[in-house]
């Protein structure tokens, strides 16, 4: 009876520490069948211009969204993108095949605190947020165009993923391209951290494929496998995305199940 109880002590307690050393999965957008539903519910996009195409990345599914420098998605304000849902962290993954050497924005928030994707191509990438109202490194809370570096061909026509990550408790910043950390560490001001908090007329928490003021910085090019996280996620998890994709991550419960389920055999075994 003890040792029962000891294993149910030990399942809760992983349930709690793997829980939170991933965090979940709370919007994931595949493109696979042209439209912007996003997979986990309840947080899909309004698609103007983009068109459905079957080229994807090997992890991708079976297609993409097409951005031909006139089109977006916007996904609405709902009440979930706020510092609650983002207590943690954050995490946007998402794949670009592009050639084109413009300035473009495959993802960007209208939050208090501008989040925005850009990939300066062809010469850098990064990732920033401010307070959304100057562009000047003086006024944003977070620089990361510190972390950018050279695109290296990475307009070259072929799929490429992009992975941001955002640790709170941390006040760390990490940049991704292929599965691989580029560049993280402390960025601007730690002290100001990142409000998720739902600001702005704009009309939408986020765009995906041009900046949601005004819907400028549009991407030329495709999009694919746009996956939010809210909590910062390790580089090994990172990688996981890359190499098997978004589904791959496993959700904190299953984890917790399967080192219960380990648990449980050896305890059967001790008998």
């Amino acid at each position: 009876m003890r040792k029962s109880t000891s294993i149910l002590m030990t399942c809760l307690l992983l349930l709690g520490v793997v829980g939170s050393a991933r965090g979940e999965l709370v919007a994931y957008y595949s493109f696979d069948d042209g439209t912007a539903t996003d997979v986990t519910g309840g947080h899909d996009g309004v698609i103007t211009n983009a068109t459905a195409s079957s080229d994807a990345p090997t992890v991708g599914g079976t297609g993409s969204l097409d951005f031909n420098g006139s089109a977006y998605v916007d996904v609405t304000k709902t009440g979930w993108w706020n510092d609650t849902t983002f207590a943690d962290g954050f995490t946007v993954s998402f794949w670009v095949k592009s050639t084109s050497t413009a300035y473009c924005v495959p993802f960007a928030s209208h939050s208090a605190n501008l989040i925005d994707v850009g990939l300066f191509q062809p010469k850098r990438y990064g990732w920033f947020a401010g307070d959304g109202t100057t562009n000047g490194s003086t006024t944003y809370g977070w620089q990361a165009e510190l972390l950018g570096k050279p695109m290296n061909g990475l307009n070259d026509g072929q799929w490429h993923q992009y992975a941001f990550t955002y640790d709170r408790a941390t006040q760390t910043v990490g940049s991704y391209v292929d599965g691989a950390l580029v560049e993280g560490g402390v960025a601007g001001n730690a002290n100001a951290g990142i409000s998720f908090a739902e600001t702005g007329s704009s009309g939408s928490v986020f765009c995906i494929g041009a900046d949601p003021r005004g819907h400028g910085s549009r991407t030329v090019g495709k999009i694919d496998e746009v996956a939010i996280f809210n909590k910062g996620l390790s580089a090994a998890q990172v990688n996981v995305m890359y190499t098997d994709g978004v589904t791959a991550v496993p959700e904190p419960s299953t984890i917790a199940l399967i080192l219960c389920g380990l648990a449980m055999l050896a305890w059967r075994r001790w008998r």
